[in-house]
């Protein structure tokens, strides 16, 4: 299958599966995502040479400014860059037919790789400290173990549409240092480098599908290291304006929180305010849209199912209906330490996230015979002829 040239295999976006396409039909939905000319713009040849010498230039001040460490500035003055590469996962979670791709830039030991990671580390602790933030699914729960349900709480999710590609780069840049300036642990000197550093980032953010070179004009790259960072910033900085004031939520809202761009949300006064909430939320000038999923029965966020009995929250674990059977085979060269350790995780995360003891037999069940299903597959391919 590797050998045909006329399919493409690609991991979907979500639920572990893999995916394989008609190569045509991949290609047009490349082709469709880069012909949005406000987000892309085509270049007439490589410009690596050309943002090398401008990258050395913003290396050289760092280091004769005493910002950047000797260490540092060999770490992001890369010598050799790669081109970084287009792609797309398909998203058979939105349609298994005709699936929208997510588009990503792979950057790995590209012009800006160093740089980029350089950056996590300033926007990262900053990304942390909003009020907002949510790390995981543990998170999740103990977030939701402070919460006594009310008759009149409505359960919500909301998903912000695209946000990689709908961050606009002066703006973008504008919330990180809002909240490098907030946090006051960096001078005006190295805050003001670091803006330029990521600005440098976004406007040299080109790479190569085909034979074409392409410049992504507006957004950040899914794929580039400082990207969940920055664009939790971004998100941050509307929800300064829109969510909390003065450190309290915003009348109505009695939970708000978000793992980048999947918010889990409690709303009290009703549904026909709710809607009204969520109207006045999609006009922003920050060109976020959100996507609402709202219920007082339960709610699916990240790998939970939320739901309420009596004044409690409680759990149980959530799978995509994509979600497919992509456990390491056990005849894979990883460490045996490591490959017996896959059903106790596993099983330890279903615990996790079930209240109930039958909720988690029942999800146990399905795992466990989904590691019978993965070791017969597995046993039948040794035994198939070539």
């Amino acid at each position: 299958m590797q050998e045909n040239n006329k399919i493409i295999i690609r991991p979907a976006d979500k639920g572990g599966g893999i995916v394989i396409l008609n190569e045509k039909d991949y290609d047009n939905e490349v082709i469709k995502i880069l012909s949005d000319q406000q987000t892309y713009k085509i270049l007439k040849g490589d410009p690596t040479n050309i943002y090398k010498k401008q990258l050395k230039i913003l290396v050289q001040k760092g280091k004769q400014t005493g910002i950047l460490t000797k260490q540092e500035a060999e770490f992001i003055d890369i010598k050799h860059p790669k081109t970084a590469v287009f792609y797309q996962n398909p998203k058979i979670h939105k349609d298994t037919k005709r699936p929208p791709g997510r588009p990503i830039v792979s950057g790995i030991g590209s012009l800006t790789s160093a740089l980029s990671k350089y950056i996590d580390n300033y926007l990262q602790p900053c990304a942390q400290q909003l009020p907002a933030y949510l790390k995981d699914t543990t998170h999740v729960l103990q977030t939701l173990e402070g919460i006594k349900w009310q008759d009149n709480y409505i359960l919500g999710t909301l998903d912000v549409k695209a946000l990689y590609t709908v961050i606009e780069n002066k703006k973008g840049c504008e919330a990180a240092m809002y909240f490098m300036q907030k946090q006051g642990t960096l001078p005006v000197t190295q805050m003001d480098f670091i803006g330029e550093c990521i600005l440098f980032i976004l406007e040299k953010n080109y790479f190569k599908y085909k034979k074409y070179f392409y410049l992504q004009t507006w957004g950040v790259a899914m794929g580039t290291r400082f990207a969940p960072g920055f664009a939790n910033l971004y998100v941050g900085r509307w929800e300064e304006d829109n969510i909390f004031y003065d450190g309290g939520l915003r009348a109505g809202l009695v939970l708000w929180k978000r793992f980048i761009d999947d918010v889990i949300f409690i709303w009290e006064h009703g549904e026909e305010s709710l809607k009204e909430f969520l109207k006045d939320i999609n006009k922003n000038k920050f060109y976020l849209e959100f996507t609402a999923t709202y219920s007082k029965r339960e709610i699916n966020f990240l790998d939970l199912t939320i739901y309420p009995v009596g004044n409690n929250i409680q759990t149980k674990t959530y799978m995509k209906p994509t979600d497919s059977n992509s456990f390491i085979s056990r005849t894979s060269c990883h460490l045996p330490a490591w490959l017996d350790n896959i059903p106790k995780s596993q099983l330890m995360r279903i615990r996790r996230n079930c209240t109930k003891l039958i909720d988690y037999k029942a999800e146990a069940d399905k795992m466990e015979k989904k590691f019978v299903s993965k070791a017969s597959c597995t046993r039948a391919s040794c035994l198939t002829p070539g």
